[in-house]
C-alpha cells in the first residue's frame, strides 16, 4: 500500500497534533500532507472538542508544555476518546524523564519533534495498527538514564522532574 491510510474506506489517517509551539501546516512536508489528514493545535484545553470535531485516528501530544500540561493532556483525551491512541511528540533525542511520564500518562510511543516524514508515518501506522512505537536503539539509552536515577533520592528525583526543591 503506497499510501497511508486508516483501512477505514481508504480514507486518509486523521492526526490530531497538540503542539506547545504549533507548527504551520504548510511546514509539514508534502508527502506528510499528502497521506494524512492533520488537525494541528495549540492549546491543550481544546483537545476534547478537537477530538469530537475532528474524530482522529491517531494523536500526537506534546510533552513540552509548561507545568506538565501534555501528560495531563493524554489522560484527559484518553478518559474522552479511549480509542485514541497517542503518540507523544518529543524533543531530540528524547529525554528519559519525558518518555516515561508519556508512557505512565497512556501514551503507546513517542516520536520526535525532528523526525523524518517516513518516521512519523511508521510510528502512526504502527499505533493505529495495535502496535507500540519505541526505537530500540533509544529504548536502551532511556531505560539506563532512568536505571541511574535509582541510585537518588526520591525529593531529589522529584525535583529534577518539577523545578521544586
Amino acid at each position: 500500500m503506497s499510501q497511508a491510510t486508516s483501512n477505514r474506506n481508504d480514507e486518509p489517517i486523521r492526526v490530531l497534533v497538540v503542539a506547545f509551539r504549533r507548527p504551520s501546516e504548510e511546514s509539514l512536508p508534502p508527502d506528510m500532507r499528502k497521506q494524512m489528514s492533520m488537525r494541528l493545535i495549540a492549546r491543550t484545553e481544546d483537545v476534547e472538542h478537537a477530538v469530537d470535531d475532528f474524530q482522529p485516528h491517531v494523536a500526537l501530544i506534546d510533552t513540552t508544555f509548561p507545568d506538565g500540561e501534555g501528560y495531563t493532556t493524554i489522560e484527559r483525551l484518553l478518559v474522552h476518546a479511549p480509542q485514541v491512541p497517542v503518540l507523544a511528540l518529543t524533543p531530540s533525542p528524547a529525554p528519559h524523564d519525558q518518555v516515561l511520564l508519556a508512557i505512565r500518562a497512556g501514551a503507546v510511543g513517542y516520536v520526535e519533534t525532528n523526525a523524518e516524514p517516513d518516521g512519523v508515518l511508521a510510528a502512526v501506522r504502527a499505533v493505529l495498527a495495535g502496535d507500540t512505537w519505541f526505537r530500540q536503539d533509544d529504548m536502551r539509552r532511556i531505560l539506563t538514564a532512568a536505571a541511574d536515577e535509582l541510585d537518588t533520592s526520591p525529593a531529589e528525583r522529584r525535583s529534577r522532574l518539577t523545578g521544586v526543591i
